[in-house]
């Protein structure tokens, strides 16, 4: 499922190549891996917790929340906005390491994009820019800013249109 959005192995691809380039210690696969479930996760957990507290009231989460637990304030990893991110931080780093660190997949992306460096400017700026994108979905959902939610998704299906323009130069010719 995750290699269908080519734009998630597009950040994995080239976020890899600047990898190597920036810090050839590094591991680059499971470097640019955790960035990337890292990004997603933020906005997965900000995305299903709004919905939560939007379904049932905050009271009633806390109410329920055993008390043994601590109090909540901001300085308490046991709180329930805390756990409910470890969950979900925890199922997205399972399903892409499942998907992207695999010979096979691997493979496949590396020749899905062929030739194309992270020379390219091009590649390196949409890395940043998808990071910045990232970050401003978060925000936008956590504090319901919708106008410009909605234009940084717009930015994400134009940037995967794009990709898939781009790099389908196998199936044109």
């Amino acid at each position: 499922m995750l290699m269908r959005v080519k734009l998630f192995s597009y950040y994995f691809h080239f976020s890899r190549l600047k990898i190597e380039r920036d810090f050839p210690a590094d591991n680059p696969y499971k470097k640019a891996l955790c960035a990337e479930y890292w990004l997603v996760s933020y906005i997965l957990a900000a995305l299903l917790y709004g919905l939560l507290l939007y379904i049932v009231d905050y009271g009633t989460i806390a109410r329920f929340w055993p008390y043994d637990f601590g109090r909540e304030h901001g300085k308490n990893f046991i709180a329930p906005a805390a756990i409910f991110f470890l969950v979900v931080w925890y199922l997205t780093r399972r399903a892409f390491i499942v998907t992207f660190l695999n010979e096979r997949n691997i493979a496949e992306i590396e020749e899905y994009y062929g030739p194309d460096s992270i020379e390219n400017k091009e590649h390196s700026y949409l890395i940043n820019i998808d990071t910045l994108l990232c970050f401003a979905i978060t925000t936008c959902i956590v504090f319901h800013v919708w106008t410009v939610l909605v234009l940084c998704v717009l930015a994400f299906i134009s940037q995967e249109i794009w990709i898939r323009r781009r790099f389908s130069r196998s199936d044109s010719k």
